[in-house]
C-alpha cells in the first residue's frame, strides 16, 4: 500500500485517497478494485489500537469542555476514521 500511494501521489501531485491507491493497484495487477477497498478499510479497523497517553490527554482536555480537532494524514476517509476513533473510544 506504501509504494501504491507514493505512485498515486507522483501522478497526481497531491494527496491520495484509499479509493485512489486502489485503482491503481487494480489497473496494474488485475485486482477487484472494490473488494481491495473493503478488505484495507476492515484490516485498518481490525488493527488500530489505543495510544494510552494520547487518550489520557484527550479525556482531560474533554473534561475541560474545550473544543477538540482531531486530524490525520492517512489515506482513508472520514468515515473509516470515525470507525477507527470509535473503536478505540472516541467519541463526538
Amino acid at each position: 500500500m506504501i509504494k501504491a500511494e507514493e505512485n498515486t501521489k507522483e501522478k497526481k501531485l497531491q494527496e491520495v485517497k484509499l479509493c485512489d491507491i486502489c485503482t491503481s493497484l487494480s489497473k496494474e495487477f488485475g485486482i477487484d478494485r472494490d473488494a481491495l477497498q473493503k478488505t484495507e478499510e476492515r484490516i485498518q479497523i481490525n488493527h488500530v489500537f489505543v495510544n494510552g497517553e494520547m487518550k489520557c490527554l484527550y479525556e482531560r482536555i474533554k473534561e475541560k469542555c474545550k473544543t477538540i480537532i482531531i486530524t490525520s494524514d492517512m489515506y482513508l476517509d472520514e468515515r473509516i476514521i470515525g470507525k477507527m476513533l470509535n473503536k478505540c473510544g472516541y467519541y463526538d
